[in-house]
């Protein structure tokens, strides 16, 4: 059973269309943004909810798939008919596990499996909600044990208890510190259970007690259950706070103002942004005395409109500080959230290198205070570091869910350019259509001039919206006349170029695009440019049996390079 088909048995909604799905069974985390990159209008259509309901769908359907195999291939090696994977399309990997362990114990009585599976799956929606959870040291004298004493002992319901706080257990769990109880609340999941007709199948075993034991030895079930809800959970809520940040409303009032507060080992920073959003002028302060009131007055003395200030600091007491300051002569303000601070200063900017950390600190917050989406589009979604415990949850999962809410919100904010963002998180913009006698995909024809867009540079080229659904890729050895070993050598995100349609496929609605002159002829790097070792550099459909020479490339060159380029369409 593919992914479309699981989707459909369990009644999950299809945000993406048929086709991306060909692809998407089998794709990995890192891959997902050139998939989606060719979706924005489906994306612009599907809420947040429903894209982060379809990841959620796909890594259930990875561990049904996995479930399903391993319980077969043990199966069989027990000399045990293999279930059927078409009477499994709607359930989680554990209830898979579950009913291969039921039907073990009800010797293959139907009835009777079908009557425990049933109790397991009310046991497991009773245990989500009222099962007490116990904690308890996993061994004597462990070197983490003082990390985790305060786990210890009751932790509560599954009810009351916080997907974080859960996670915190499991990590304590994993590390061999803890060891956790789950209290199955036995009469709850047998309240208004009818066991005669069980009975009178089982003969004289009284069935209550049977079912206890059976699904007892099922714990490892109900845990595993357990942490899936809760890493749901706590992904849903990741996600949702991303796109927050994402989508935010850009500070307009300029010049604008920011003030970054650290630690108490720290002085504090102060930036100041023009319209245009270059740094006009920077400077540090030291937090003693009337520093509140000569910083403002720096503010003032620069005529900033407005001042974006850190959401939380190590040293509240300076940032409670500046903000009385700030309110007692009506600045306004902005709060502007640290996650990822970090990770953000990082980023090649010359700019921030050239700065001190306060400085860099508080230029990033004035920079996402002015263009949200750009700025937290630089950072990778799981450096961010939104929750204190992400390493516990699945880092694939995570990151898919994160990507797929970036690509909606990006295609939601620009309503022209339905174009991808790279990891610089610079976009595609156009206030006109930029080929307005092209309305379709059927109105080009090989040899036609396009204007377009940069939208996407990766390895192999570059995606152009050229104004319509469909993009069109050029291909690292269609990027110019010269010989292109990386292609952001030579375009970026948001650049406008000059294009030549090479070919088009109706049926896939594949563009295959061209920014070389019409006659060039391609020459490879001379002998003086080769890299360091005497090497030749190589481009795809350049190996064995290609362009040997250095000159000119042959129209068997150019052949091969648009062969590679319809391979990685396919991709």
């Amino acid at each position: 059973m593919d992914l479309l088909e699981y989707l459909q048995t369990n009644e999950i909604d299809q945000p993406l269309p048929r086709s991306s799905f060909e692809t998407f069974d089998t794709l990995e985390p890192q891959d997902l943004t050139e998939v989606l990159s060719q979706q924005r209008p489906a994306l612009r259509m599907s809420s947040v909810e429903s894209l982060q309901e379809l990841i959620i769908a796909r890594y259930r359907w990875i561990g049904w798939r996995q479930a399903v195999a391993e319980t077969n291939d043990q199966r069989v090696a027990d000399g045990l008919e293999a279930l059927a994977p078409s009477s499994l399309g709607a359930l989680r990997a554990d209830e898979v596990y579950a009913l291969d362990h039921l039907d073990r114990a009800s010797a293959g009585d139907e009835s009777i499996r079908t009557s425990l599976f049933a109790l397991y799956q009310r046991a497991v929606t009773v245990i989500g909600e009222q099962a007490n959870i116990v904690v308890s040291a996993a061994q004597a004298g462990h070197p983490r044990a003082a990390q985790f004493a305060r786990l210890l002992g009751a932790a509560g319901t599954t009810g009351d208890l916080d997907a974080e706080g859960w996670f915190e257990i499991i990590r304590g769990v994993r590390t061999n510190a803890l060891k956790i109880d789950v209290g199955v609340p036995w009469d709850a999941v047998v309240a208004d259970v009818d066991f005669e007709p069980l009975a009178a199948r089982m003969g004289d075993r009284a069935a209550p007690d049977y079912c206890e034991a059976e699904l007892s030895a099922l714990s490892p079930r109900f845990t595993e259950r357990l942490t899936s809800d809760y890493q749901e959970t706590l992904m849903r809520r990741l996600s949702l706070r991303y796109h927050e940040l994402l989508s935010a409303e850009p500070i307009r009032a300029h010049p604008l103002g920011a003030i970054y507060v650290g630690t108490d080992r720290q002085r504090v920073g102060m930036t100041i942004l023009d319209k245009k959003g270059a740094v006009s002028t920077s400077a540090p302060i030291r937090p003693s005395g009337d520093w509140a009131k000569r910083a403002v007055g720096w503010m003032k003395q620069n005529r900033v409109r407005m001042v974006a200030v850190p959401n939380v600091a190590l040293a509240q007491k300076w940032l409670d500080e500046i903000m009385h300051a700030l309110t007692l002569e009506k600045v306004r303000t902005v709060e502007v959230d640290v996650a990822g601070l970090l990770e953000a200063r990082s980023i090649d900017d010359p700019r921030l290198k050239r700065v001190s950390t306060e400085i860099a600190s508080a230029i990033v917050l004035a920079r996402r205070a002015s263009k949200p989406l750009d700025e937290w589009t630089r950072v990778d979604p799981l450096r961010l570091g939104l929750s204190r415990i992400q390493k516990e949850l699945d880092g694939g999962q995570l990151r898919e869910i994160m990507q797929i809410v970036r690509e909606r919100t990006i295609a939601t904010a620009q309503p022209l350019s339905t174009a991808p963002v790279n990891t610089s998180g610079l976009r595609g913009r156009a206030s006109a259509p930029l080929n307005p006698e092209i309305t379709g995909i059927r109105d080009l024809r090989p040899g036609l001039q396009l204007n377009g867009i940069i939208t996407n540079v990766t390895k192999f080229g570059a995606f152009v919206n050229i104004g319509i659904k469909q993009e069109g890729l050029v291909h690292i050895s269609e990027l110019s006349d010269q010989f292109v070993s990386d292609p952001n050598e030579v375009v970026q995100s948001g650049q406008q170029v000059s294009t030549r349609v090479i070919s088009v496929d109706l049926d896939r609605g594949r563009i295959a695009l061209s920014m070389r002159s019409e006659n060039s002829t391609l020459r490879l790097p001379n002998r003086d440019n080769r890299p360091m070792g005497g090497g030749r550099p190589e481009r795809m459909g350049q190996g064995p049996g290609g362009n040997r020479g250095g000159g000119q490339a042959t129209p068997a060159d150019r052949a091969r390079a648009l062969q590679d380029l319809e391979r990685l369409f396919q991709k």
